[in-house]
Parts: structure tokens; sequence; C-alpha cells
């Protein structure tokens, strides 16, 4: 997976025109024993967006083709400018769906902006990224079909439409894991995303973190993250230590 967002960061960052982070949890990538399937010499031949990439040579400096960069913009001009910018935004969602499509085609292996995991009628559903994810799906094993787990594989964008599409109908209560604190944030990034895309549905959101420094994420954290949505519903906790400070563990 991490070799093939790697390609997938830049068929979209050439198609876009707008550069793409991939991330990954490296210590998952150095430690976990699995299966390495690699993509061949040809699926790179085939994937790679070769037209897009001559054109970005050709915006590089050059003296045969001489362009004016990095030049101070005043207040008449520069609100302009930045507002324009969101003219290749508005474009990527398609572009990232569109190179997802193309990558399944090639090699098989499909990915989506959001997955989801659990039951269709699942009415308590954690959202998380990253490792996390294949710790809440076990926990899923365990569990009755109330729960289910939302994992992000795109978060900026934040693509509203499709992540209210894959959430289940009956949802009523979400919980949201960040692997980040935001220090004097109402809540933190992911969490913000969450709680702006349901502005307009009857849905509470709790939030909390976990994994911060490498901490461990175990099924039986994960266990009392699903039933913390049963029983108190405590929001800002933490998961994985004991705040003997400011109480906020679970």
């Amino acid at each position: 997976m991490v070799e093939d967002f790697a390609l997938l960061s830049n068929m979209i960052t050439l198609k876009s025109k707008i550069p793409v982070m991939h991330f990954f949890d490296g210590f998952i990538t150095s430690h976990k024993i699995d299966t390495i399937d690699s993509l061949s010499d040809n699926n790179l031949i085939n994937l790679f967006p070769y037209k897009e990439f001559e054109n970005f040579k050709q915006t590089s400096l050059s003296n045969i083709n001489p362009k004016t960069l990095g030049t101070n913009q005043n207040p008449d001009i520069f609100f302009e400018n930045r507002e324009n910018i969101s003219s290749y935004y508005e474009k990527l969602p398609q572009i990232i769906k569109g190179c997802f499509k193309d990558f399944y085609k090639e090699t098989g292996r499909q990915y989506n902006i959001f997955d989801y995991f659990g039951s269709k009628t699942a009415t308590k559903i954690i959202v998380s990224m990253g490792s996390s994810v294949e710790t809440l799906k076990e926990s899923l094993d365990y569990l009755s079909k109330d729960f289910g787990v939302i994992s992000v594989n795109v978060f900026n964008p934040f693509i509203k439409e499709e992540f209210l599409k894959i959430l289940p109908k009956t949802t009523e209560i979400i919980t949201v894991l960040d692997r980040t604190k935001e220090c004097g944030a109402i809540y933190d990034p992911l969490a913000l995303n969450v709680i702006s895309a349901l502005k307009d549905n009857n849905i509470k959101v709790l939030a909390g973190r976990y994994g911060l420094g490498g901490k461990e994420f175990t099924v039986p954290m994960a266990l009392s993250v699903f039933k913390n949505m049963d029983n108190t519903q405590r929001d800002h906790f933490t998961i994985g230590i004991n705040d003997d400070v400011l109480n906020t563990s679970l």
C-alpha cells in the first residue's frame, strides 16, 4: 500500500498541479511481518503521466523559456490571486478518483477516498486513519453490529460528499481519533473536518487522541473507545496513557 500511494501521489500531483503529501506509519512499514506485492516496471510505465510530466518540466527556469517568479503582490491583486487558486482545488476530487480508477484497471488493487468496515446499519462509528484502522477493524470482531469504522485515505481535501455517501444512514454518534495534539484548538484536525462535514446532520461527534510519539494502540484500547459511545460518551479523551494530571484517559 505504501508503494502504491507513492505512485498515486505522483500521478495526482502531476495531473492536478497541486503538491500531494504521501504519509504512512514508518514503524509499521519497517517492523510488520507481511507479504510484499510490489508494482512491476510495466505498472510504473503504464501509469506514469508522461504528458503531464513533460508539461511540468516546461515550467522550469531556463533562458529558452524565461518567466518571472516570486514577485511581490500588493493589495490591489493579492486577494484575487489567492482566491483563483481554488479553481485548481475544485478539480482535485475528480482527479483523485480518476487516478484511483486508472490504478485499479492496471493493478487490480482498488483504493477509495474513504473505506467503510462493519454493519451497514451501524449506529456508532469510529473515524480514523493510518495504522489504527487495522486495530479498529480487528476490534469489530468482538462487537455487535451497532458499530463500524471509516478509514480516511485522503485527508485534505476532505471530500464531504464522499464522506456522507459512505457514512451509514443509521449513524447516531461518531468518535473521531486524531494522532496529533493541536494545543489551543477546540478540536484536532480530523475531528474538525468531520464536524464541519456533519454540520447539517443531527449526529453527535466525540473526539480523542491516541498514539502520540509511537504510543501503542491495541485492541483493548480500541474496544474502550467503542464502549465509550455506549456509556459515558466522554469527549476530548486520550487513550493509551494514564493521564493523572488532567484525567482525560478512558
